[in-house]
């Protein structure tokens, strides 16, 4: 016997990916014209702009572990974004990287929600 289980997508998870979308182009904007050294939290903010935007589309279907992934990596992008801000000496660059932050911690509020995990946890039962 199957259920019909009425779920309209949550503004919540339009807002998480429009988040992750904007954090992962801020990140690369910020990688690409930085002029100093990295390090390590460089690369963290990299690889979370990748993984960001690898799981946005999936996390937009309602996939469970692609809000897990993506909350995980707008975690480690926020901790790593006040390194890729500092890149560069220019004051443009620190308001840039201030929305990066901002940006990144969005993402994870609207995560954690209650109705972005009830979608996904649906949308997960029905496939």
């Amino acid at each position: 016997m199957r259920v019909h289980l009425p779920v309209n997508r949550p503004c919540a998870v339009n807002g998480a990916f429009a988040g992750a979308l904007t954090g992962s182009a801020l990140a690369a904007l910020l990688l690409g014209v930085s002029d100093r050294e990295l390090g390590y939290l460089g690369l963290g903010a990299a690889i979370s702009a990748l993984v960001s935007l690898a799981v946005a589309f999936p996390m937009r279907t309602g996939r469970a572990w692609a809000r897990i992934a993506l909350f995980i990596s707008a975690l480690v992008g926020v901790l790593c974004a006040p390194a890729v801000a500092n890149s560069t000496g220019s004051t443009l660059t620190l308001a840039v990287g201030g929305a990066l932050v901002l940006a990144w911690a969005v993402v994870v509020c609207l995560l954690a929600r209650t109705d972005v995990r009830e979608y996904t946890v649906l949308q997960s039962m029905r496939s």
